[in-house]
């Protein structure tokens, strides 16, 4: 295995260690040893940016978690006086983008949206543009869900209230739930 492709699998060894925690819970600890299979029509690794774009189709699955996107670019922090461009053994993760029909899904949870954010500093993750959350038939919309993986909260935020955006939210009491519920219309 080549330098490059080591850091490449370090690098995705550590996004897929924050992904348990978009749920908003705890994350497990031990996801993070758990094989990653990440398929892609494309990968490109540009050393001058510190970044690895996966294009193409991509899902990536580790301990039960799958996203999908049309793009997903993983960001390096440099360390402090480093000069040299590429990509180094090590590195850590700064930030992590995934755009175009982003799905989220494990287990019984689903999340959906146009863009996901995540930003190591803070550790927040935000999805925005047309988000969607789905736990059993339960669901929460709105433009724009921040996870506080620290905190263990979200916030869900609607769109421009001038233009009639508001939070939305479906909550089924358990005993009526037998089959995903429909999506409520606007």
């Amino acid at each position: 295995m080549s330098g490059l492709s080591r850091i490449v699998l370090s690098a995705i060894i550590a996004i897929w260690g924050i992904i348990p925690a978009v749920q908003a819970a705890p994350a497990d600890p031990g996801a993070a040893a758990e094989p990653i299979h990440i398929e892609a029509d494309r990968m490109e690794a540009d050393q001058r940016t510190a970044s690895v774009t996966f294009a193409g189709n991509v899902e990536a699955v580790q301990a039960g978690m799958t996203i999908r996107a049309d793009l997903m670019t993983v960001h390096y922090r440099r360390a402090p006086g480093d000069s040299a461009p590429g990509l180094q053994a090590g590195q850590s993760i700064e930030s992590l983008q995934a755009t175009g029909n982003v799905m989220i899904d494990k287990e019984d949870w689903h999340a959906s949206g146009d863009r996901m954010d995540y930003q190591t500093e803070g550790r927040q993750v935000i999805l925005t543009g047309n988000t969607k959350v789905r736990q059993n038939s339960n669901l929460v919309t709105g433009d724009r869900v921040v996870l506080y993986l620290d905190e263990g909260k979200s916030v869900v935020e609607a769109r421009d209230k001038e233009e009639g955006g508001r939070v939305k939210a479906f909550f089924y009491p358990e005993s009526s739930e037998t089959e995903e519920a429909p999506e409520p219309g606007n």
